[in-house]
C-alpha cells in the first residue's frame, strides 16, 4: 500500500494506491478535513491547533488500516509527502511545521518520499507553472474521481500529483478510482470532503457515531 498526501491543518488531501504486486485494483482518494473551533470555545490557539492536529493522526490511522494486512516487510505501507513549500503568513508556516512533524511522527521508521511541489506538477501536467485548475482537470481526465468542493478537489488531485511523482507507484497499472470520503461519514465525520454533506464533529464529551461504514 502507498499513501500519498498533500499536507494541510486544513485539509489533507490523500492517495491510497495498490503496491504493483498487489490484488488490489482501486486508488482510493478522499480529503481529510478540520476546522477550527469558534473562539468562544477555546481557550488558545495553540490548543486548538493540537486538537485539529490529533484528527488529522486519527484520520490517518484509519486510511492505514484500510488497505490489506501486510504479509511480509516488502508490503509494509510505503508514504509519499508533498515537501511543504512554506507560506505567506506566520500563522499558516506554523500550522505546515505541525502538520509536517505529525505526519514523520506518524510514519515513524518508515522511509517517506518527500515530493516538491513543482515535481508533483510535472508530473501530471507536464509542467511546474500547471495552475489548480489544470491540476485538478488532468486529474480527472487521468480518471480520478473527485468531488467536494474547490479546496477538497485541489487537495485530492495534488494528492494524486505527488503519487505518481514518487515513483513508488506504476501509473501503468490499469485500475479503477473511487472516492471513499463519505464512506467514513459514520465513523469519521472529518474525513468528509463535501461542505454539502460535512457532519460537524462531535461535542466535547459526547461519544463518536460508531456506525457501520
Amino acid at each position: 500500500m502507498i499513501l500519498a498526501l498533500d499536507p494541510s491543518l486544513c485539509a489533507t488531501g490523500w492517495c491510497l494506491a495498490p503496491l504493483p504486486e498487489s490484488p488490489v485494483d482501486e486508488l482510493l482518494t478522499g480529503v481529510i478535513t478540520t476546522e477550527p473551533a469558534p473562539k468562544r470555545q477555546r481557550l488558545y490557539q495553540a490548543e486548538d491547533d493540537a486538537q485539529r492536529a490529533l484528527k488529522l493522526y486519527r484520520a490517518l490511522q484509519d486510511l492505514v488500516m484500510i488497505g490489506p494486512a501486510p504479509r511480509n516487510a516488502l508490503e509494509l505501507p510505503q508514504y509519499a509527502v508533498e515537501q511543504p513549500a512554506g507560506s505567506q503568513s506566520a500563522r499558516g508556516a506554523s500550522a505546515l511545521k505541525l502538520v509536517q512533524g505529525l505526519i514523520i511522527g506518524f510514519c515513524g521508521t518508515t522511509p517517506i518520499r518527500w515530493v516538491l511541489a513543482s515535481e508533483a506538477k510535472v508530473a501530471l501536467c507536464g509542467k511546474k507553472a500547471a495552475s489548480k485548475e489544470q491540476m485538478v482537470a488532468q486529474a480527472v481526465k487521468r480518471g480520478l474521481k473527485i468531488s467536494g468542493n474547490k479546496v477538497a478537489q485541489e487537495a485530492m488531485a495534488d494528492a494524486f500529483a505527488v503519487l505518481l511523482a514518487s515513483g513508488l507507484w506504476r501509473p501503468d497499472i490499469t485500475i479503477t478510482t473511487k472516492n471513499y470520503a463519505v464512506a467514513f461519514k459514520a465513523k469519521r465525520p472529518w474525513l468528509e470532503p463535501p461542505a454539502s454533506e460535512r457532519v460537524s464533529p462531535p461535542a466535547s464529551g459526547a461519544p463518536e457515531s460508531q456506525g457501520s461504514t
